[in-house]
């Protein structure tokens, strides 16, 4: 990479850098746009628009060895023209203030030229989020991806917004953005991008991780609002376990062994291992007990029948041991003859 970038001078020509699919490079190859005050954008994210930053495994690429170069073209002679930097998923995962990461992004503030809002005009300079607790953390706060517009703090979320699956931010020119239907009002995503879609053949919306409930056996999911009908038959969750979900079609098949169901007496969602547990304890729910009726049933014989081998093999251990004592007792009466006749000849 150093020599191509040698190559084209990019330190005086190259505005915008972007290294989709360089998932080998460890940034050092980087050193020859040093101190550039040229260079607008620069990508280090090593994925494409509208995919998914997780990338494994984990890629080389050094916050040590990349840091100084932008550190140089920021603060070097000249007036610094970058104002859009995606850093890699690796850099951004692990939240910390107390990292050179974290610095860096109160420097790149402080050395970074004003731009006009796109709604009010007022000069603003850009930053990246440094919110630990924020899924944009490490990003460049409401600038556009792709031709950098902003939105100041005083207009956030009117031209720019932030998907939650590819990390970055678009403005409403370069792309369209959908809020999450799954009832969280916070998520929103880019069309382009890979989403959730809700099982429901009616229904268009489209859910985030967060909120999308999926079955374990056939992995269909369904939004907030049709989780909430019980005309659809959606996925339920377990809320003994909180693990196991399971949507009516997959618990309703013989080979599904641990579906999930609504008692409509006592209206507790239970996988069947949960409920099995509960009707031995405490459960007195007659209901209940009819869902799991087989399944207790069958549980049942096969505890009856390993007892039974339980108890077959401990009468033929106990045989065993009656044999074995039998065996002793023979031995001791032989060895106590034996002492009289000594007894006898010692005398």
């Amino acid at each position: 990479m150093s020599a191509i970038l040698v190559h084209i001078d990019a330190v005086k020509k190259v505005k915008r850098l972007m290294l989709t699919n360089c998932t080998n490079i460890t940034g050092s190859g980087l050193r020859p746009i040093r101190f550039s005050n040229v260079v607008e954008q620069i990508d280090l994210s090593l994925v494409g628009l509208h995919q998914k930053p997780e990338l494994f495994p984990e890629p080389p690429i050094s916050c040590e060895l990349v840091l100084p170069i932008l550190d140089s073209i920021i603060s070097g002679a000249g007036a610094s023209s970058l104002k859009h930097l995606q850093f890699p998923y690796k850099w951004r995962k692990d939240r910390s203030e107390d990292t050179e990461f974290h610095a860096f992004f109160g420097r790149f503030r402080e050395n970074c030229e004003a731009i006009s809002c796109s709604v009010c005009s007022k000069n603003s300079c850009p930053w990246i989020h440094n919110d630990e607790d924020e899924e944009e953390y490490g990003t460049v706060y409401r600038m556009c991806c792709i031709c950098t517009r902003l939105d100041c703090y005083s207009h956030i979320n009117r031209n720019v917004d932030f998907c939650n699956v590819c990390d970055r931010s678009y403005c409403t020119e370069c792309t369209t953005m959908v809020p999450c239907g799954g009832g969280c009002g916070y998520w929103s995503f880019c069309l382009d991008c890979k989403t959730n879609n809700c099982a429901n053949p009616n229904c268009t919306e489209v859910i985030c991780d967060d909120c999308f409930v999926d079955c374990h056996e056939c992995n269909k999911g369904w939004c907030w609002s049709c989780q909430e009908n019980d005309a659809v038959d959606t996925a339920l969750k377990c809320q003994g376990c909180w693990g196991r979900v399971c949507c009516g079609e997959c618990t309703a098949k013989e080979e599904v062994k641990n579906g999930v169901h609504r008692c409509l007496s006592c209206d507790k969602s239970r996988c069947d291992s949960c409920r099995i547990k509960e009707c031995k304890g405490n459960n007195n729910c007659r209901s209940c007990m009819k869902i799991v009726a087989t399944q207790l049933v069958v549980q049942t014989m096969e505890q009856n029948r390993h007892l039974k081998l339980d108890v077959a093999a401990l009468q033929d251990e106990n045989e065993l041991l009656r044999v074995e004592n039998k065996n002793l007792h023979s031995k001791n009466i032989e060895l106590r003859d034996k002492l009289s006749v000594i007894r006898v000849i010692a005398s």
